[in-house]
């Protein structure tokens, strides 16, 4: 249950108070998983237009509404400083828009650089014990944003030294595009330079969401989030083995390491929420857990679990992700075609559902176990070959499962086992015997009957299509390939000697359909049939797109013998013989 969470619109001048004798001091901190500053000109013109636009509308009337600029998501935190406890605000949402507010306020500062109101909005100002203004300075803005070059120039364009300054940040950009603007604006309006501070600070109305904890303040930004990208796990434990980087003071380090991750798994055509996800399932087979499995970011960050990555020796966890994310890329891109082709069987009825990181996992520990990274990742000889009988194994259980009905979340322990048997044993004999043994017990008489039936969804149905068009023959490279309809969907009388009803019933199914190269489909097209076998078919690499050459006419009476022959095969394949 969500714990009360706080929420008043506030003006600048409250959102950021200035003077106080107050030992806690309102403070923002941008954390170190959160993404660099990246607003463009474009939107600080916005910005910029928009408040003079208000402006202008409050010269005229005084009773017009504050401008609402829009959420600030936050929740409080502590950080030691000098051996001192600072009570801060971590952002959560509203980055972006309040550096950009610092910014603005940093130019209008200097063009009135005597203004205490505007200068104690971005600096703290406390007092000491005889209520005179202490000297120090300290931004009410703070970022440990990883690997951010930008960040490390944002004090320096709001401390005035800009000698020190990039000049090519963001931060320095937008600072110079604000201060361009107001040089603008006091050119000429000088007399009402003081009213236009005033109304910012004083009319331009946020709304702080004041959370209690990080885990509330994720969920409530993920919620009220319509902007872009929300955060992500990874970006979470990036800051947690962060900190377990600055224990022996090796963020340096980290952040080089961290970068070649994130590279290599775009590299590898995934994500690393993907990554950590198929480290969690090594993480618990290794402890042989296989019940529920719990939440990603529960699992990693929660301060009771042994698993906590801030706990962690980073460098030993960033060595297993980036094997991880080695094993993704030869399953995606460096494999053999004997073994993508199951791979590309199992990701037609799974890919973009839940099930597919559960059904990969087994995969996925045989490989952490076996993969050499030696070069280009790769499996030795007689690992290939096992790795091979694990692959087309689990595709005929997978879709064995789907036949007879199976709801993945009644059966995921199997996986889950799966993944615990091949990391103990470093093989996959008892795993197999499994599957077998599951389907052959309990599921078999379903799936001949669904097989015989033609009771298959279409996407089902699809899958049938590839593993009769792949697991006969050593699949060379063929490039993309796609569903073929024999009698085209959109068919002829002169063309096809069918009736309408025969087109019906086997239009969709199995033995009016084939596996063909799209260059080859695309060739094909809605031809009549002796054309398709001459500049289609003859020129597959698949075997049962071939096969179609060698018959004289596409007949009803062809559609009924083919259907029977490749329904005998299914059965056959899922038999295991």
């Amino acid at each position: 249950m969500i714990e009360a969470i706080h929420a008043t619109p506030k003006n600048l001048k409250e959102l950021l108070p200035g003077v106080t004798k107050d030992d806690k001091i309102l403070k923002y901190k941008i954390p170190s998983y959160q993404r660099p500053y990246s607003w463009t000109e474009e939107q600080c013109g916005q910005l910029w237009e928009d408040i003079l636009n208000f402006y202008e509308q409050t010269k005229d009337d005084k009773n017009t509404a504050p401008y609402f600029l829009g959420n600030i998501v936050c929740y409080p935190t502590k950080e030691n400083k000098n051996s001192e406890v600072i009570d801060l605000l971590e952002v959560i949402d509203g980055q972006q828009r309040l550096t950009s507010i610092f910014l603005l306020l940093r130019a209008l500062h200097a063009k009135a650089v005597n203004y205490v109101p505007l200068y104690s909005l971005f600096w703290v100002t406390t007092l000491d014990i005889d209520s005179n203004p202490k000297t120090e300075h300290e931004l009410r803005l703070t970022t440990d944003v990883l690997g951010d070059k930008e960040s490390r120039s944002f004090e320096s364009v709001m401390s005035h030294n800009q000698q020190s300054t990039d000049e090519n940040t963001k931060h320095f950009k937008n600072f110079k595009f604000f201060e361009k603007k107001v040089e603008e604006f006091y050119s000429n309006n000088p007399s009402e330079y003081l009213l236009f501070i005033n109304t910012i600070i004083g009319k331009i109305v946020l709304l702080p969401i004041n959370c209690n904890s990080q885990e509330q303040a994720l969920t409530v930004f993920e919620t009220i989030n319509n902007r872009g990208m929300n955060l992500t796990d990874s970006d979470i434990f990036k800051a947690n083995l962060y900190k377990a980087a600055q224990k022996n003071k090796s963020e340096e380090e980290f952040i080089e390491s961290w970068d070649a991750l994130t590279q290599n798994t775009e590299s590898a055509k995934t994500h690393l929420d993907d990554i950590f996800r198929i480290y969690l399932r090594i993480l618990r087979g290794k402890e042989g857990i296989k019940d529920t499995e719990p939440a990603l970011r529960k699992f990693f960050t929660d301060s009771s679990s042994k698993f906590n990555l801030s706990k962690q020796d980073w460098k030993d966890t960033l060595n297993k992700l980036e094997r991880i994310c080695q094993c993704v890329q030869y399953l995606t891109v460096s494999a053999p075609p004997k073994i993508i082709k199951w791979i590309t069987i199992l990701k037609q009825g799974t890919q973009k559902t839940q099930s597919s990181h559960v059904v990969e996992s087994p995969l996925y520990a045989y490989l952490f176990e076996h993969l050499d990274t030696d070069g280009n990742p790769h499996l030795k000889k007689e690992h290939e070959q096992e790795f091979e009988s694990l692959c087309s194994g689990l595709v005929r259980f997978v879709y064995g499962e789907k036949l007879a009905g199976q709801d993945l979340n009644n059966i995921k322990y199997i996986y889950f086992q799966a993944v615990i048997d091949i990391l103990e044993t470093k093989g996959i004999s008892k795993t197999l015997s499994d599957f077998n043994n599951k389907l052959d017990r309990e599921n078999f008489n379903i799936i001949e009957t669904k097989i015989n039936d033609g009771d298959f969804t279409q996407k089902i149905r699809n899958v049938m299509v590839y593993i009769l068009g792949y697991h006969e023959n050593d699949v060379k490279d063929q490039g993309p390939v796609e569903i073929e309809h024999i009698l085209p969907k959109n068919w002829k009388h002169y063309q096809y000697n069918w009736s309408p009803e025969d087109a019906k019933k086997a239009r969709d199914s199995i033995g009016n359909l084939v596996l063909l190269e799209h260059d080859l489909n695309k060739a094909a097209g809605n031809a009549i049939f002796s054309q398709k076998k001459e500049e289609a078919y003859k020129h597959s690499k698949i075997n049962a797109a071939k096969a179609l050459s060698e018959i004289e006419e596409w007949t009803y009476a062809e559609f009924q013998e083919r259907e029977k022959k490749l329904k005998g095969e299914l059965k056959m394949f899922f038999r295991g013989k």
